[in-house]
């Protein structure tokens, strides 16, 4: 089959699971399947992702003291009256011996537990392949090892461990480096786009997307002007462009300003409800991030009157954070989510912290996450 046709196949077989998983968001099967279609499309990272979907929710289905376990149930028992998912009969995975989890299963259709014990399995060539080709090589390490406590001989799995003793050795430098050496690197990379299904992506360069953000800019830097800058594209090295008589361009946007500003003035004063701070009962505003006024002060901090911990510096405060995103976490018991990590962690939490605060402010504004205005824009 033509390259450009498969894609599209790819595609739209994408779209299709999508939309599936809109109407059975507890179906296992469906996220494997996703994850298949973004390992052939090459996207490693969307593959473990929709991979550790299916991992947890497996999880839910073998253990009925979970949350979700009910869910879960009933959307894999919809695939045993069926021949095996195509997804599970990867390979040689159905042959393989497979040993159970170490902890005790609690369901007892037969059918359903082997079900869930090949999608753990799959899950874990997923994500430990997906994983190695983003460079993660500890998070892979640990998936595959994990699932060869499963299935010991699956060649898949066996085939990705030596996969990641190869690149371990490569990238460290070391001949004696096993799949279990505990500080494997864990930092790795994914290619940056425009995904193809991705409609929300606004034109940053049109007349009115200049517009809405100059009209915010106003409040916050009223001597600047947010214009499009036309810039040589950076290169790492020599290129087959350098004899080109035009140089390749690339368009950004850049503030500028448009009146004189003068030395040691505020530029710009922006308040952001987009922030983030990963210390477990530390005293600042869980808006602004800012410190809380000490008690007795002129300015008393303001707290949640349904849940007591959130507390905010101002009534400004604490009036915008009800407008635009605190009943959506209100009393759900997510103060404690990835709070007080290791030093090593920090940063990663960070990220976490502010990617649920942008799920809270769409969730509570009813928008797509990527119209959030804090984020739409962003190249």
């Amino acid at each position: 089959m033509d390259p450009t046709a498969r894609n599209e196949q790819l595609l739209d077989r994408r779209s299709q699971l999508t939309e599936g998983l809109s109407s059975l968001p507890y179906d296992l099967i469906l996220y494997l399947n996703r994850a298949a279609i973004h390992s052939d499309l090459g996207y490693p990272d969307l593959a473990a992702g929709d991979g550790y979907r299916a991992l947890l929710l497996a999880d839910e289905v073998l253990n009925e003291g979970f949350e979700y376990h009910e869910q879960a149930l009933e959307s894999l028992q919809m695939h045993t009256a069926v021949p095996l998912p195509d997804v599970l009969a990867h390979g040689n995975l159905p042959q393989d011996e497979l040993q159970s989890p170490e902890t005790d299963l609690e369901v007892e259709d037969e059918a359903v537990k082997r079900l869930a014990i090949l999608a753990q399995v799959r899950a874990y060539q997923i994500l430990s392949l997906g994983l190695l080709l983003c460079g993660s090589l500890q998070s892979a390490a640990s998936f595959c090892q994990r699932g060869l406590q499963l299935s010991p001989s699956n060649q898949e799995l066996l085939d990705t461990k030596n996969n990641i003793v190869t690149v371990a050795r490569r990238r460290l430098r070391r001949d004696d480096i096993d799949i279990d050496y505990p500080n494997l690197p864990d930092q790795g990379l994914v290619r940056r786009e425009v995904y193809p299904w991705n409609d929300h992506e606004p034109d940053r360069f049109a007349p009115a997307s200049l517009a809405e953000l100059n009209e915010r800019l106003s409040s916050m830097a009223p001597k600047c002007v947010v214009e499009v800058a036309t810039l040589p594209v950076l290169l790492e090295g020599a290129s087959s462009t350098d004899d080109y008589e035009i140089i390749p361009t690339c368009k950004q946007l850049g503030v500028f300003a448009k009146e004189d500003i003068a030395p040691g003035e505020v530029v710009l004063k922006e308040y952001s409800l987009l922030t983030a701070n990963n210390r477990l009962k530390d005293s600042i505003c869980d808006a602004c991030s800012s410190d809380l006024p000490p008690l007795g002060s002129e300015n008393e901090p303001v707290s949640c009157p349904e849940c007591y911990d959130t507390v905010f510096c101002t009534q400004y405060c604490f009036d915008q954070a009800m407008e635009r995103y605190h009943p959506a976490v209100c009393e759900k018991d997510v103060d404690a989510i990835a709070k007080d990590p290791d030093a090593f962690e920090a940063d990663q939490t960070l990220y976490l912290l502010l990617l649920s605060r942008v799920l809270a402010i769409a969730s509570h504004e009813e928008v797509n996450p990527l119209d959030v205005r804090e984020v739409k824009y962003m190249g």
